[in-house]
């Protein structure tokens, strides 16, 4: 286990012991946390509360309540996934950080997967195809492949496992080349560029799995 990362708020260095997280369902919070795994991070998730992030969209005032809760919890930073679903995920991202308010703008962090979590699990379609015992050619069409992940998750969870863990697991069983393959996509290299920076200014010791297959800098 690492130890908490250090984060520095208002030009005071402090611990970052929690992050609020605000997902829409199960396999973006699994997918979170194998990132986390995979940076090597300590920090506990606090979950946003139901009736928050199940929506596409995040509007302002949704926004606001859901920092008066993680406030309440004292969390040290904010990660907020959402999907693009066939959106120009720049603009969905752009659009979502300009509803969070000014003061804690430089604790959030906001994901968009393009277009949704299941197409960045099958950014290596070969490696997804093995992980959830399909025929690669069951993933060939990006028209119906989001429901047929979304199944073979579901049965997978079955034995023993929730649908997040199967994602979790996925994630951070990832060999180096393939967790590469996915860093192309321009929306989930930028996410994870973002939590490393993050970490970096925290004092972090993090792996960097961009360029390097996971050496730390």
């Amino acid at each position: 286990s690492t130890a908490p990362c250090r984060a520095v708020l208002h030009g005071t260095l402090r611990l970052i012991r929690t992050v609020g997280v605000i997902y829409q369902d199960a396999g973006s919070l699994g997918f979170l946390r194998g990132l986390e795994k995979r940076l090597r991070c300590d920090a506990d998730l606090v979950a946003h509360p139901t009736a928050i992030g199940k929506t596409q969209r995040l509007p302002r005032q949704q926004t606001r309540q859901a920092w008066r809760f993680f406030s309440k919890k004292g969390v040290d930073a904010v990660v907020r996934f959402t999907d693009a679903d066939r959106r120009p995920w720049s603009d969905v991202r752009r659009n979502e950080l300009a509803n969070v308010p000014s003061e804690v703008q430089s604790l959030w962090i906001c994901a968009v997967a393009v277009n949704n979590m299941e197409d960045w699990l099958c950014l290596d379609p070969k490696y997804l195809a093995l992980q959830l015992q399909l025929g690669e050619s069951a993933l060939a069409n990006p028209q119906n492949r989001t429901g047929i992940i979304k199944r073979a998750i579901g049965q997978q969870g079955q034995n023993r496992e929730r649908p997040s863990d199967v994602v979790e697991r996925i994630v951070v069983s990832a060999p180096p080349s393939v967790f590469r393959t996915w860093l192309r996509d321009d929306s989930l290299r930028a996410f994870y560029v973002e939590c490393r920076n993050a970490a970096k200014r925290a004092g972090c010791d993090t792996p960097n799995e961009v360029d390097d297959g996971g050496t730390s800098d």
